[in-house]
């Protein structure tokens, strides 16, 4: 598992499908884990749902999260005689669309799970969205639930990524930069790296030494040369 942090031991991912009521896995395959989602799902539609339809002839849905929905694979779902159930990446022109229309919850949102009003999430239909060669029927869905947990998962990154760009900061400060383009350029880095911080009120201050070692003659002016230019700048979530 990547998340184990064991880079000496080879990393397997195992792709499965299941049946949606019983939760039974009626097919799996172990594949690299340098492989990415994408492609093995695809080989998955490709070879094992053609095994499935020999067995299962009333199967209707293939369902998986947004690793599904690229073109071929919904190609091959749909030539195969079944629907396609799945989330549209958010990185789609359309789906972004939707989320700027739909920032608050209003009386166009339905509630999904009608014996469970408290807790069901609430949807709203959307119109349609094509992928490659396919029409997808698109609803957004809102789930107050995911939301808080999703928040709290959020707002524990975004804490996280502040320390990260106020230490660095810090080190910007202690260690300066040889002239005022390189600590800007470094600033402009992590503005860049910044997906939850903003970095404001960026200062620029010139670190001069003596131009000759020693202590100079009293009375004498000394003249000064450039050290480094110090960063300083606040960092707010």
């Amino acid at each position: 598992y990547s998340r184990d942090h064991r880079r000496d031991l080879i990393q397997i991912n195992n792709v499965g499908l299941c049946d949606g009521i019983s939760k039974l896995m009626l097919y799996n395959k172990s594949v690299s884990g340098n492989e990415n989602d994408n492609k093995s799902f695809l080989r998955i539609a490709n070879q094992g749902l053609p095994l499935l339809r020999e067995q299962f002839k009333e199967l209707k849905y293939f369902v998986g999260d947004s690793a599904l929905c690229t073109p071929d694979i919904l190609d091959s779902i749909v030539a195969q005689g079944l629907h396609a159930v799945t989330r549209i990446p958010d990185k789609i022109k359309e789906v972004r669309n939707a989320f700027k229309d739909n920032v608050e919850v209003d009386d166009t949102f339905e509630i999904i799970y009608k014996d469970d009003e408290e807790n069901s999430p609430k949807g709203k239909w959307i119109g349609d969205i094509t992928i490659g060669n396919q029409r997808m029927k698109c609803a957004i869905i809102t789930s107050e639930g995911r939301r808080k947990k999703k928040e709290k998962s959020v707002n524990k990154a975004a804490e996280k990524e502040k320390d990260k760009l106020e230490a660095k900061l810090n080190k910007l400060r202690t260690n300066p930069c040889k002239c005022e383009d390189d600590a800007r350029a470094e600033v402009a880095k992590l503005i860049k790296s910044a997906k939850y911080c903003q970095i404001k009120d960026i200062t620029y201050t010139p670190k001069m030494v003596n131009a000759k070692r020693g202590r100079p003659p009293k009375g004498v002016e000394v003249s000064k040369v450039l050290n480094g230019v110090a960063v300083t700048a606040t960092v707010t979530i």
